[in-house]
Protein backbone atom coordinates (compact mmCIF):
# COMPACT_ATOMS: atom_id res chain seq x y z
CA UNK A 1 0.00 0.00 0.00
CA UNK A 2 2.72 2.64 0.79
CA UNK A 3 4.49 1.76 -2.51
CA UNK A 4 0.97 2.15 -4.59
CA UNK A 5 0.45 5.64 -2.22
CA UNK A 6 4.37 6.69 -3.36
CA UNK A 7 3.40 5.85 -6.89
CA UNK A 8 0.42 8.06 -6.82
CA UNK A 9 2.51 10.96 -5.17
CA UNK A 10 5.55 10.60 -7.81
CA UNK A 11 3.03 10.72 -11.08
CA UNK A 12 1.03 13.61 -8.96
CA UNK A 13 4.44 15.63 -8.68
CA UNK A 14 5.23 14.33 -12.48
CA UNK A 15 2.09 15.75 -14.11
CA UNK A 16 2.24 19.24 -12.08
CA UNK A 17 5.46 19.47 -13.41
CA UNK A 18 4.21 18.79 -16.98
CA UNK A 19 1.76 21.83 -16.49
CA UNK A 20 4.05 24.17 -15.24
CA UNK A 21 6.57 23.59 -18.31
CA UNK A 22 3.86 23.86 -20.65
CA UNK A 23 2.46 27.21 -19.16
CA UNK A 24 5.92 28.65 -19.17
CA UNK A 25 6.35 27.97 -22.78
CA UNK A 26 3.02 28.90 -23.64
CA UNK A 27 3.90 32.26 -21.75
CA UNK A 28 6.94 32.06 -24.21
CA UNK A 29 4.92 31.89 -27.47
CA UNK A 30 2.72 34.64 -26.14
CA UNK A 31 6.06 37.22 -26.07
CA UNK A 32 6.53 37.08 -21.88
CA UNK A 33 10.37 36.53 -20.95
CA UNK A 34 11.17 34.15 -18.47
CA UNK A 35 13.33 35.13 -15.67
CA UNK A 36 15.54 33.01 -13.60
CA UNK A 37 14.46 34.24 -10.03
CA UNK A 38 17.24 34.77 -7.33
CA UNK A 39 18.04 33.13 -3.86
CA UNK A 40 15.40 34.53 -1.61
CA UNK A 41 13.76 37.00 -4.25
CA UNK A 42 10.93 36.97 -5.94
CA UNK A 43 9.76 38.87 -8.87
CA UNK A 44 6.68 38.87 -10.94
CA UNK A 45 4.97 40.23 -13.71
CA UNK A 46 6.36 42.01 -16.71
CA UNK A 47 7.60 45.37 -17.08
CA UNK A 48 5.53 47.51 -18.77
CA UNK A 49 6.01 50.75 -20.49
CA UNK A 50 3.25 53.43 -20.46
CA UNK A 51 2.59 55.51 -23.16
CA UNK A 52 -0.63 58.45 -23.02
CA UNK A 53 -1.49 60.27 -25.67
CA UNK A 54 -3.94 63.18 -25.13
CA UNK A 55 -5.32 65.16 -28.42
CA UNK A 56 -4.19 68.53 -29.69
CA UNK A 57 -6.69 71.37 -28.56
CA UNK A 58 -6.75 74.43 -30.71
CA UNK A 59 -8.08 77.62 -29.74
CA UNK A 60 -8.98 80.24 -32.21
CA UNK A 61 -9.86 83.79 -31.14
CA UNK A 62 -10.42 86.50 -32.22
CA UNK A 63 -7.26 89.13 -33.16
CA UNK A 64 -5.26 86.33 -32.45
CA UNK A 65 -5.26 82.67 -31.14
CA UNK A 66 -3.16 80.67 -28.93
CA UNK A 67 -1.94 76.55 -29.54
CA UNK A 68 -1.35 74.14 -26.87
CA UNK A 69 -0.11 70.96 -27.67
CA UNK A 70 0.62 67.74 -25.46
CA UNK A 71 3.33 65.75 -27.10
CA UNK A 72 1.49 62.07 -28.02
CA UNK A 73 2.54 58.56 -27.98
CA UNK A 74 5.99 59.12 -25.98
CA UNK A 75 7.05 56.69 -23.25
CA UNK A 76 7.60 58.79 -19.65
CA UNK A 77 11.00 58.58 -18.52
CA UNK A 78 11.93 56.87 -15.51
CA UNK A 79 11.21 58.67 -12.43
CA UNK A 80 9.06 60.93 -14.36
CA UNK A 81 5.02 61.26 -13.35
CA UNK A 82 2.43 61.60 -15.87
CA UNK A 83 1.96 64.59 -14.38
CA UNK A 84 4.81 65.76 -14.12
CA UNK A 85 5.19 64.86 -18.31
CA UNK A 86 6.58 68.20 -20.45
CA UNK A 87 3.60 69.91 -22.41
CA UNK A 88 5.23 70.90 -25.41
CA UNK A 89 3.87 74.36 -27.21
CA UNK A 90 5.22 73.78 -30.71
CA UNK A 91 6.04 76.91 -33.33
CA UNK A 92 3.75 76.24 -36.81
CA UNK A 93 5.41 77.47 -39.53
CA UNK A 94 3.88 78.46 -43.04
CA UNK A 95 5.69 75.24 -44.93
CA UNK A 96 4.51 76.18 -48.58
CA UNK A 97 6.25 78.02 -51.10
CA UNK A 98 4.39 81.42 -51.26
CA UNK A 99 4.76 83.99 -53.70
CA UNK A 100 4.28 87.57 -53.41
CA UNK A 101 0.84 89.01 -53.78
CA UNK A 102 1.65 92.19 -55.22
CA UNK A 103 3.08 93.34 -58.61
CA UNK A 104 4.03 96.67 -57.61
CA UNK A 105 6.55 98.24 -55.44
CA UNK A 106 4.58 98.44 -52.23
CA UNK A 107 5.87 99.88 -48.61
CA UNK A 108 6.88 97.32 -46.22
CA UNK A 109 4.77 98.43 -42.62
CA UNK A 110 3.78 96.47 -39.44
CA UNK A 111 4.56 92.62 -39.10
CA UNK A 112 4.52 92.00 -34.91
CA UNK A 113 7.82 93.99 -33.29
CA UNK A 114 8.83 96.27 -36.08
CA UNK A 115 5.81 98.70 -35.71
CA UNK A 116 5.70 101.82 -32.94
CA UNK A 117 2.30 100.83 -31.23
CA UNK A 118 2.02 98.46 -31.03
CA UNK A 119 -0.45 97.84 -33.68
CA UNK A 120 -1.42 93.86 -34.85
CA UNK A 121 -0.57 92.19 -31.28
CA UNK A 122 -0.05 89.15 -33.24
CA UNK A 123 1.42 87.83 -36.71
CA UNK A 124 0.25 89.79 -39.52
CA UNK A 125 1.87 91.80 -42.66
CA UNK A 126 1.00 95.30 -43.73
CA UNK A 127 1.96 96.46 -47.43
CA UNK A 128 1.46 100.26 -48.29
CA UNK A 129 0.02 101.61 -51.30
CA UNK A 130 3.02 103.80 -52.35
CA UNK A 131 0.83 106.91 -53.83
CA UNK A 132 -2.19 106.10 -51.35
CA UNK A 133 -4.44 106.52 -54.74
CA UNK A 134 -4.24 103.95 -57.14
CA UNK A 135 -6.21 100.12 -56.71
CA UNK A 136 -3.29 97.94 -56.50
CA UNK A 137 -3.86 94.82 -58.07
CA UNK A 138 -3.71 91.51 -55.02
CA UNK A 139 -2.93 88.16 -55.98
CA UNK A 140 -3.36 84.40 -54.59
CA UNK A 141 0.22 83.97 -52.95
CA UNK A 142 -0.14 80.14 -54.03
CA UNK A 143 -2.28 77.70 -55.18
CA UNK A 144 -5.96 77.39 -53.29
CA UNK A 145 -10.02 77.27 -52.82
CA UNK A 146 -11.49 80.95 -51.88
CA UNK A 147 -13.64 81.37 -49.12
CA UNK A 148 -15.40 84.90 -49.06
CA UNK A 149 -15.65 86.60 -45.26
CA UNK A 150 -17.23 90.17 -45.74
CA UNK A 151 -18.11 92.42 -48.80
CA UNK A 152 -18.72 95.83 -48.04
CA UNK A 153 -19.58 99.17 -49.90
CA UNK A 154 -15.84 100.36 -51.98
CA UNK A 155 -14.86 103.26 -49.34
CA UNK A 156 -16.56 102.54 -46.34
CA UNK A 157 -14.59 103.65 -42.79
CA UNK A 158 -15.40 101.65 -39.52
CA UNK A 159 -14.90 103.39 -36.90
CA UNK A 160 -14.12 100.06 -34.63
CA UNK A 161 -11.60 99.25 -37.42
CA UNK A 162 -12.55 95.67 -39.05
CA UNK A 163 -11.00 94.00 -41.56
CA UNK A 164 -13.63 95.36 -44.07
CA UNK A 165 -14.10 93.51 -47.28
CA UNK A 166 -11.96 90.12 -46.80
CA UNK A 167 -11.53 86.97 -48.27
CA UNK A 168 -9.10 83.52 -47.33
CA UNK A 169 -7.35 81.65 -49.62
CA UNK A 170 -7.45 77.24 -48.46
CA UNK A 171 -4.49 76.09 -49.48
CA UNK A 172 -4.72 72.68 -48.02
CA UNK A 173 -3.87 70.78 -45.19
CA UNK A 174 -4.91 73.59 -42.47
CA UNK A 175 -3.23 76.48 -43.83
CA UNK A 176 -4.24 79.72 -45.25
CA UNK A 177 -4.42 83.21 -46.42
CA UNK A 178 -6.15 86.45 -45.57
CA UNK A 179 -6.46 89.24 -47.41
CA UNK A 180 -8.44 92.11 -45.54
CA UNK A 181 -9.57 96.26 -46.24
CA UNK A 182 -9.85 95.04 -50.07
CA UNK A 183 -10.84 98.03 -52.44
CA UNK A 184 -13.28 95.18 -54.56
CA UNK A 185 -13.26 91.59 -55.02
CA UNK A 186 -13.16 89.81 -58.31
CA UNK A 187 -13.53 86.35 -57.38
CA UNK A 188 -16.39 84.21 -56.23
CA UNK A 189 -16.50 81.76 -53.42
CA UNK A 190 -15.11 78.41 -53.88
CA UNK A 191 -13.40 79.30 -56.63
CA UNK A 192 -9.47 77.81 -57.06
CA UNK A 193 -7.28 80.07 -57.70
CA UNK A 194 -3.51 80.06 -58.39
CA UNK A 195 -0.62 83.19 -58.06
CA UNK A 196 -1.98 84.26 -61.68
CA UNK A 197 -5.00 84.98 -59.97
CA UNK A 198 -6.17 88.65 -59.03
CA UNK A 199 -8.24 88.54 -56.03
CA UNK A 200 -9.26 91.97 -55.53
CA UNK A 201 -7.34 95.65 -55.26
CA UNK A 202 -5.27 96.89 -52.47
CA UNK A 203 -7.96 99.32 -50.38
CA UNK A 204 -9.04 100.55 -47.13
CA UNK A 205 -11.97 99.34 -46.19
CA UNK A 206 -12.66 99.22 -42.43
CA UNK A 207 -9.70 101.54 -41.46
CA UNK A 208 -10.83 104.14 -38.92
CA UNK A 209 -12.13 107.21 -40.85
CA UNK A 210 -10.54 109.26 -42.80
CA UNK A 211 -9.38 105.91 -43.86
CA UNK A 212 -7.46 107.08 -47.04
CA UNK A 213 -4.48 105.21 -47.18
CA UNK A 214 -4.76 101.92 -49.46
CA UNK A 215 -3.11 98.91 -48.30
CA UNK A 216 -3.05 95.22 -47.82
CA UNK A 217 -3.20 93.58 -44.19
CA UNK A 218 -2.42 90.25 -44.97
CA UNK A 219 -2.03 86.99 -41.91
CA UNK A 220 -0.69 83.70 -42.79
CA UNK A 221 -2.91 81.28 -41.15
CA UNK A 222 -1.64 77.10 -40.02
CA UNK A 223 -5.54 75.70 -38.16
CA UNK A 224 -6.64 79.44 -37.49
CA UNK A 225 -3.78 80.26 -35.70
CA UNK A 226 -1.45 83.43 -37.34
CA UNK A 227 1.82 82.32 -38.04
CA UNK A 228 5.09 84.54 -38.71
CA UNK A 229 4.70 85.84 -42.46
CA UNK A 230 7.42 83.04 -44.65
CA UNK A 231 9.85 84.34 -47.31
CA UNK A 232 7.71 84.91 -50.80
CA UNK A 233 8.96 84.77 -53.82
CA UNK A 234 9.03 87.33 -56.85
CA UNK A 235 9.56 87.94 -60.42
CA UNK A 236 12.18 90.27 -61.30
CA UNK A 237 12.27 90.82 -65.04
CA UNK A 238 12.50 86.89 -65.71
CA UNK A 239 14.51 85.93 -62.70
CA UNK A 240 13.16 84.70 -59.62
CA UNK A 241 14.03 86.54 -56.43
CA UNK A 242 12.90 85.40 -52.63
CA UNK A 243 11.88 88.47 -50.33
CA UNK A 244 12.53 89.69 -47.51
CA UNK A 245 16.04 88.44 -48.28
CA UNK A 246 16.52 90.17 -51.75
CA UNK A 247 15.43 93.26 -48.98
CA UNK A 248 18.56 93.13 -47.52
CA UNK A 249 16.48 91.99 -44.20
CA UNK A 250 16.50 87.59 -42.84
CA UNK A 251 12.54 88.11 -42.49
CA UNK A 252 9.64 90.38 -42.54
CA UNK A 253 9.51 91.38 -38.57
CA UNK A 254 13.38 92.66 -39.10
CA UNK A 255 12.51 95.27 -41.39
CA UNK A 256 12.26 99.06 -40.36
CA UNK A 257 9.00 100.54 -40.54
CA UNK A 258 7.41 104.16 -40.17
CA UNK A 259 10.80 105.60 -41.81
CA UNK A 260 11.35 108.71 -43.06
CA UNK A 261 14.24 109.46 -45.09
CA UNK A 262 14.24 113.14 -44.16
CA UNK A 263 14.97 112.40 -40.55
CA UNK A 264 18.42 110.94 -41.51
CA UNK A 265 16.91 107.43 -40.28
CA UNK A 266 17.06 104.58 -42.49
CA UNK A 267 14.73 104.51 -45.06
CA UNK A 268 11.41 103.11 -46.04
CA UNK A 269 11.35 99.33 -47.63
CA UNK A 270 9.71 98.67 -50.25
CA UNK A 271 8.55 95.49 -52.51
CA UNK A 272 10.19 94.65 -55.65
CA UNK A 273 8.25 95.82 -59.35
CA UNK A 274 7.42 92.18 -60.27
CA UNK A 275 5.80 90.10 -63.37
CA UNK A 276 4.47 86.55 -63.79
CA UNK A 277 7.33 85.55 -65.98
CA UNK A 278 9.00 83.10 -63.52
CA UNK A 279 5.69 81.49 -61.84
CA UNK A 280 5.00 78.00 -62.79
Amino acid sequence: MKNAAQDLTDRAKESAGKGTATKSLQAQGKGDSVRPQGAGEVQQGRVKTMTRTKATRLKALAGGAAMTCVLAGSALLPGVSAAAAPVLVPSAVFDIPVWSPLRVPARVNCVRTNCPGPYHGDWAIDFIDTDRSTLEPVFAVAPGVVHIGKIIGNNTCDVTISYGSWLDVDHGAGRTTRYTHLYGVQVREGQRVTPRTKLGSMGHNGNRPPCKANYLHMEFRVNNVRVKPPAMSTCVGTRRVTMPASLGYAEWDLVPTNQNPKTGLKPNIFTHRSTNACLP
